[in-house]
């Protein structure tokens, strides 16, 4: 079930607000593993809202990227 703080944190990146979604991953970094209630991670809502540097942002603080998330993000190795 999704917490409070991590519906604000996925409405911030469905919303491409980038200054809240630092905001709130300086705050409580694990929220770099959230995911919708269809299993997106915020990695894929940032990209798919064009957002490339909340994405990047958020994968930066994500130490588990999947093998797609980080092909997403271009890191290759």
């Amino acid at each position: 079930m999704l917490t409070m703080q991590t519906d604000e944190f996925l409405d911030a990146v469905k919303k491409n607000e980038s200054p809240r979604i630092r905001q709130l991953l300086e705050a409580q970094p694990s929220l770099a593993n959230a995911r919708d209630k269809d299993g997106v991670s915020a990695v894929f809502l940032a990209l798919y809202r064009g957002n490339k540097q909340a994405a990047q942002e958020i994968g930066s603080r994500k130490p588990d990227l999947d093998v797609f998330e980080a092909a997403a993000l271009g890191i290759l190795s």
